[in-house]
């Protein structure tokens, strides 16, 4: 898909409201893909794992790991570790199939799918919540009863297993 495809289909699906943290993030997502390093760490944060689990991983120290996290953040222009790992999924840079992790619980409602997919775009509930005309605690709330219901261990968890459900794209 092309950059201006992927715009198009954006502003058909928020109406034209764009946030600048999903614009960062599409617009890397055709650019250069992560290192190996780069990758195995972006999958390990799907998978809801630890930080001390990524260094032992590595034998690296946290420092080292956060600096990793960042420079990945960097690279898809965002803050978010949701945003980030929604646009490597979509770009191809890193797959499912690497990721450890499956939605386990009851279907998510309408609501939850609408505060996980903006999340997925826009990275904060602040920014989730303005785009669908909801207060950041609306938000905030429909997560955590997602993610209870996914037993995820984070956002960045219960993303990727919308993501594998289909319901966030």
């Amino acid at each position: 898909m092309t950059l201006l495809e992927d715009l198009t289909t954006l502003a058909d699906r928020w109406q034209g409201h764009f946030h600048q943290e999903q614009l960062r993030a599409l617009i890397a997502t055709h650019s250069s893909p992560l290192s190996e390093v780069q990758a195995h760490t972006l999958t390990c944060i799907a998978s809801g794992r630890s930080f001390d689990s990524i260094v032992a991983d590595y034998d690296s120290p946290l420092p080292t790991v956060k600096w990793r996290i960042q420079r990945i953040h960097r690279i898809y222009g965002t803050s978010s570790s949701s945003v980030a790992v929604i646009a490597a999924l979509r770009a191809g840079h890193i797959t499912l199939e690497d990721i450890d992790t499956k939605w386990e619980g009851s279907e998510a409602t309408t609501r939850e799918v609408q505060a996980m997919q903006a999340v997925a775009d826009y990275g904060t509930n602040k920014a989730a919540a303005a785009a669908l005309g909801w207060v950041d605690t609306q938000v905030k709330g429909f997560l955590q009863r997602a993610q209870d219901k996914a037993h995820a261990a984070n956002r960045v968890d219960l993303v990727v297993r919308a993501y594998r459900e289909g319901w966030v794209r």
